[in-house]
């Protein structure tokens, strides 16, 4: 089968950890919110692609999240209608919503990086369709000054990492 490249769509709903530690305290939360991506595949050879991806973070009571990431896929075609692929990628946003949070991140630049490892299938419905699935581990990772709202002392920091585990389905279609 004979690729170029690939768009893809993908959707999910995503069940999140998130650790912070303030002044020597770590608390944590737990929430669920949805995720929405774009990705277009650049097949460099038969098995490797260079994906740039671009996502939105979408969660109540707060701004949307834009995320811009970039992957590197290994596929391989297991038989005519099954391909299964893993996918490391790293990325930046502007802003990560943290519900229940002293650290709600939230700037007018990219402040929050990401780094991420998945894989899953894609099953070609046609030659030129997919039906694709994924399972990606992704972390994200800032710090950001306390909220001035809680006790802690406005020059205590606080390093959060989130910790998401996402199951996405969407589609694909060879361009």
């Amino acid at each position: 089968m004979e690729r170029k490249k690939e768009l893809t769509f993908s959707g999910t709903i995503v069940s999140s950890k998130t650790e912070e530690k303030i002044a020597g305290e770590t608390q944590t939360n737990d929430q669920n919110y949805g995720i929405l991506q774009c990705r277009l595949g650049f097949f460099i050879t038969d098995a490797f692609a260079i994906e740039p991806e671009v996502s939105i973070l979408v969660e109540d009571h707060f701004a949307p999240s834009l995320i811009g990431a970039v992957h590197g896929s290994y596929n391989t075609l297991i038989d005519e209608k099954v391909m299964v692929f893993i996918a490391p990628g790293v990325g930046i946003a502007n802003s990560v919503p943290v519900k229940n949070s002293n650290s709600i991140k939230v700037t007018k630049g990219p402040e929050v990086f990401t780094f991420s490892v998945g894989g899953g299938f894609k099953y070609y419905l046609t030659p030129e369709i997919a039906l694709r699935n994924e399972l990606r581990y992704q972390v994200w990772n800032w710090e950001n000054k306390t909220n001035p709202a809680n006790s802690y002392s406005l020059s205590d920091q606080i390093q959060t990492t989130r910790k998401d585990l996402l199951f996405l389905m969407g589609f694909t279609v060879i361009l």
